[in-house]
């Protein structure tokens, strides 16, 4: 019966040529956008896991309003970090980041 089925599903891809470059065509960029959906959440679900207290990892983004324009960013001033600290005391550590750009060297090599 499988064989049956085959030469029947062949036999009308060869008739309806269109039909079939169509649906397959489909099937193919279907498949290919859920791929890259699913690698896209794996990316976005995987930062921060290798901590051993990554359920309590956070990040403050500020999202700053101008007329017709908002823009997210994850700055914020100095003082927020132990603020946050003294006011809540479930807050048990910050930490900043600042990001540069440089080279560090050691003798001859520059990393």
């Amino acid at each position: 019966m499988q064989v049956h089925n085959l030469k029947y599903a062949f036999r009308n891809i060869t008739r309806n040529k269109l039909y079939a470059a169509i649906n397959i065509g489909g099937l193919t960029l279907s498949l290919v956008a859920v791929f890259f959906m699913a690698l896209y959440i794996k990316d976005e679900l995987s930062f921060d896991r290798f901590h051993t207290n990554a359920g309590n990892i956070y990040r403050i983004a500020d999202d700053k309003q101008t007329p017709g324009v908002t823009i997210r960013s994850a700055q914020s001033a100095a003082p927020v970090g132990p603020a946050l600290k003294a006011e809540y005391p479930v807050v048990k550590d910050y930490v900043r980041l600042i990001l540069t750009e440089g080279l560090a060297k050691s003798g001859d090599k520059i990393f």
